[in-house]
């Protein structure tokens, strides 16, 4: 599964399998900041936390931002939480940010940030969410039930890309308040 969005409602791209082992979702924001302001944001994880409505802490485990660097994220969904340990994959500044969650040989998941350069101070951001190949909640799901494998797999990548674009807003808003202090 695959979604898009501007600043508005996401749009699903029905032509992306939406099966569990292939689930992908991406959300486009644009942030009137440089990308080497957004970039610091974006990757100071312990910032970005509460920004959205899932992870609500974050701290870092090991001095980060930096390849190789650890960091356990607290999320809230549905009544349930847990914590999950991430590791940071790709640190590029100002390009791009990328960690995945859990295992290194089977992460649960994999996070990305891409920055593009809009000139006059703006940046597009690519948000990528890569489901599997390991163990989540959402698989659990599918093996419990196979055949509404496509109806859970669209709802969690409804649930995500709004939680995504929400998350962006939220940064944007962050980076337009410290413009104005």
């Amino acid at each position: 599964m695959s979604s898009r969005s501007g600043a508005g409602n996401p749009a699903v791209d029905s032509s992306t399998s939406a099966r569990v082992d292939t689930m992908t979702v991406v959300v486009q924001h644009r942030m009137p900041a440089s990308t080497e302001r957004v970039w610091d944001l974006l990757s100071d994880v312990e910032r970005m936390a509460g920004l959205g409505p899932e992870n609500v802490a974050t701290r870092w485990v090991d001095p980060g931002p930096a390849v190789g660097a650890r960091f356990a994220g607290r999320n809230l969904r549905e009544g349930r939480e847990w914590t999950v340990t991430c590791l940071v994959t790709v640190c590029d500044r100002p390009s791009a940010f990328e960690w995945i969650v859990g295992e290194v040989a089977e992460p649960s998941s994999t996070w990305r940030y891409d920055l593009t350069d809009e000139g006059a101070g703006g940046t597009l951001v690519t948000h990528l969410f890569r489901h599997g190949p390991g163990f989540t909640f959402l698989r659990r799901a599918v093996e419990k039930c196979p055949e509404m494998e496509h109806e859970y797999v669209l709802q969690r990548g409804t649930e995500l890309s709004r939680s995504m674009e929400a998350t962006l807003t939220a940064a944007g808003e962050r980076l337009r308040a410290a413009d104005d202090e």
